[in-house]
């Protein structure tokens, strides 16, 4: 027979012991091994009960402490003779997790208490413990006495707070880390639009002006060039017009000039037509007649959303029709774009894949996470809808750039 210290629960009962746990104990061993275990044993219960490393008390029902075990001394600190007939819980200085007459309350009605409790040792250091309580009762159902038997768990507590405290703490920089990197993207999103709107310009403003005077200058020319040469002046002029248009489109793609000087609606119109143009997929806009000036901030966001959400489209969708629909009311603007394709795959809607597809839908997310705004993607083998809402400053709204 094996013998586990702080398991087996007695009470005295008129000067025996008896177990209250409701655990079941093995019947007497009579071999020779048996035998040998019985000698070794303590013949008195107490002394038992002294072997155990938990703290094991006996209380009266007023918590007059009757019984006080070496363990008790040993985690507490007060001797024998120093706890026998104190009030436990002013001896020990307890703190309840709800009130000392709810603990009561509950061991009265169920006869048993198990929880967490704080004590304060004779030094005056905390003691946290798991306290188990039981209440034993005569034979009309009388409370005559209470058995605590209390296990030290400080160490765990302090580890578990440390752990804690340290979790809060790499939550904290790994928060602060996280904003540290959504400002640089979204430093680099301006950066980016920019940069755009100067290498537009740049190519209206320089290369464009470059090829017009060569046209001009290919005109003149035309009036004085022998017929046999005309062919190849005629195919130089539709070259420079086709460079013309193509440098005009880059720029106008780059940075429409109608987003800073009609606004927000005009520039979706031209871009919507001129897109199911350049791809011959058909486009129904659907625009409020009353969209107004926007903040800029947001004008050239939803414009950007627009361009790569139109651009997944005609790359990866193969659906021959799309839906844009801008919609505002007084304090949050939408765009809706939904195409009838193959969808996307699941693995590309993540933006931490390193994917082309990834890749846009992450600048997508962070230009609506700058504006506080909130970017849905809904895709099935039927088709694809992007839901993209943002608030309006209430100081903004619908205000003139």
């Amino acid at each position: 027979m094996r013998v586990r210290r702080s398991v087996g629960v007695f009470l005295t009962l008129s000067g025996g012991f008896t177990a209250v746990t409701g655990r079941t104990f093995p019947s007497p061993d009579h071999s020779d091994q048996g035998r040998s275990v019985r000698e070794q044993l303590p013949s008195n219960p107490i002394e038992l009960l002294n072997l155990a490393s938990d703290a094991i008390i006996i209380c009266a029902v007023d918590r007059r402490i009757t019984f006080w075990n070496s363990g008790a001394v040993a985690m507490y600190g007060w001797t024998v003779e120093e706890a026998v007939g104190q009030n436990i819980h002013e001896l020990l200085k307890t703190t309840f997790p709800e009130s000392r007459e709810a603990l009561r309350a509950a061991l009265m009605k169920n006869g048993i208490w198990e929880g967490e409790l704080i004590h304060v040792s004779k030094t005056g250091k905390p003691i946290v413990v798991t306290s188990k309580h039981v209440l034993q009762r005569d034979e009309v159902g009388e409370p005559i006495r209470i058995l605590e038997i209390n296990r030290d768990i400080t160490s765990r507590k302090l580890m578990e707070q440390e752990l804690k405290l340290s979790q809060a703490e790499l939550e904290k920089i790994v928060g602060q880390r996280t904003a540290a990197l959504r400002a640089l993207s979204s430093r680099l999103l301006r950066v980016q639009d920019e940069e755009r709107r100067r290498i537009a310009r740049e190519l209206h403003d320089s290369l464009g002006q470059y090829l017009t005077d060569a046209q001009i200058r290919l005109d003149m020319l035309s009036a004085h060039v022998p017929v046999a040469q005309a062919e190849t002046l005629a195919l130089a002029r539709r070259s420079v017009e086709r460079s013309i248009v193509e440098t005009r489109t880059l720029s106008y793609l780059l940075h429409p000039p109608l987003l800073d000087e009609a606004g927000l609606a005009s520039a979706v119109r031209w871009y919507v037509e001129g897109f199911g143009q350049r791809s011959g997929i058909e486009t129904e806009l659907e625009l409020p007649s009353d969209l107004g000036r926007l903040p800029e901030t947001v004008e050239t966001a939803v414009f950007r959303i627009l361009q790569e959400s139109l651009t997944n489209v005609h790359r990866h969708s193969g659906s021959k029709r799309v839906q844009v629909e801008l919609a505002k009311n007084k304090d949050r603007m939408t765009l809706t774009v939904r195409d009838f394709g193959r969808g996307i795959p699941a693995e590309s809607l993540d933006a931490s894949n390193g994917r082309s597809i990834g890749v846009g839908l992450a600048g997508m997310r962070e230009r609506v996470n700058d504006l506080g705004g909130r970017l849905d993607i809904q895709s099935t083998g039927k088709g694809t809808l992007v839901l993209v809402s943002i608030p309006l400053p209430a100081e903004q709204e619908g205000a003139a750039a």
